[in-house]
């Protein structure tokens, strides 16, 4: 997805280092952490993209598809924890910090709609300071005779994603209304999503 210019990172770079060149198991291991390595590095492209306060970029690069593409990546790359317990570590570690940073993508989301909002307020209390513009509301407000004005009301009905509403079922709606990565990919894999 996301690739820097380098294709051996320190990460891998550290990997080959410890494990060598040995035997078949050895090899394993190093492809286990090397295809890890990849998604690492894509995510630490985000993470540093967010930490320089690149808000906006995160938010348009880590996109409800981008995030489902990601859990599936960290997915697909599982192994037993109990054969590889340090490199679930590591994987399950990151599958924390793409949910955590996922969040922060909504949370942006709420902040930019809350500070629209308040922007409007503030326009809307400035008439209150301002006596010419407070008599212009208020006469505006006195031509206008009725309590309720004549309104249609049309509503569509809410519907999860198919993926969603399958991941609720599963294992209930999640906490902060993240979906975690790994219990998503399960549901991409299981609707054939992938």
């Amino acid at each position: 997805m996301f690739k820097s210019s380098s294709s051996n990172t320190v990460f891998s770079k550290n990997v080959s280092i410890t494990f060598g060149n040995g035997d078949s198991d050895n090899q394993v291991q190093l492809e286990m952490y090397k295809k890890l390595s990849d998604v690492v590095e894509t995510i630490n492209i985000l993470m540093k993209e967010y930490y320089t306060g690149n808000f906006y970029a995160v938010s348009n690069i880590l996109t409800q598809q981008a995030y489902n593409a990601l859990s599936l990546s960290l997915a697909n790359i599982a192994v037993s924890a109990n054969k590889y317990p340090r490199y679930e570590t590591i994987r399950t570690s990151t599958t924390s910090a793409l949910g955590g940073l996922y969040q922060s993508v909504l949370q942006y989301s709420e902040y930019l709609d809350v500070q629209a909002q308040l922007e409007l307020s503030r326009e809307r209390e400035s008439i209150l300071h301002d006596r010419v513009k407070l008599r212009e509301y208020i006469e505006k407000m006195n031509q206008n005779r009725r309590l309720f004005p004549d309104s249609v009301v049309q509503a569509t009905k809410a519907t999860l994603k198919p993926e969603y509403a399958e991941y609720v079922k599963h294992f209930g709606f999640p906490e902060g209304a993240i979906f975690e990565p790994d219990k998503l990919a399960f549901i991409l894999q299981k609707l054939n999503m992938v």
